[in-house]
């Protein structure tokens, strides 16, 4: 009596496609979780920068203290594009950092690939952008990276 204790070739093929098939899912899943990794590490970097322009911003005076202007913008005595020379929230209005800068106007390091821009307006009560001086402004930072948007971030500055 013959009795055979090992592997049929059908047997260790099947074994074999089996590890392949594994193989392959779990390799998708690793490249996956890796993307979504990278992404969320985008996205923690650039609230980043939108949290620290806007600190930036809101540290600033209400308005011009000497001469208080009526529209938005930088003043006389202001460089545009050099916010060290900024010394109110509006001076950012329509403010542009590609690559973003430090509270120093120096390049940060990592960042060169994103850009940071600001918007200020005036507001009424119920988030109504206004033409007319009110006592409230709000501040849009918004964080792209090459070009693409990745946050926006409002806050609002009261005169008092």
């Amino acid at each position: 009596m013959n009795k055979n204790k090992g592997f049929v070739f059908s047997e260790i093929f099947l074994i074999l496609l089996y590890v392949g098939v594994m193989a392959v899912s779990l390799s998708t899943l690793v490249l996956l979780l890796h993307k979504t990794s990278s992404k969320n590490f985008e996205l923690i970097k650039a609230e980043q920068l939108a949290v620290g322009l806007t600190e930036e911003i809101l540290a600033r005076s209400w308005e011009e203290k000497l001469n208080p202007s009526e529209t938005l913008g930088i003043d006389s005595g202001e460089i545009e594009g050099d916010k060290t020379t900024f010394d109110d929230v509006d001076d950012f209005n329509n403010y542009i950092e590609a690559p973003p800068l430090n509270p120093s106007a120096q390049p940060m390091q990592g960042f060169s690939d994103f850009k940071r821009t600001a918007m200020v307006s005036y507001i009424k009560p119920g988030d109504e952008e206004s033409s007319e001086k009110t006592e409230l402004k709000k501040i849009t930072v918004s964080v792209y990276k090459k070009d693409k948007l990745l946050v926006v971030l409002k806050s609002l500055k009261g005169r008092h």
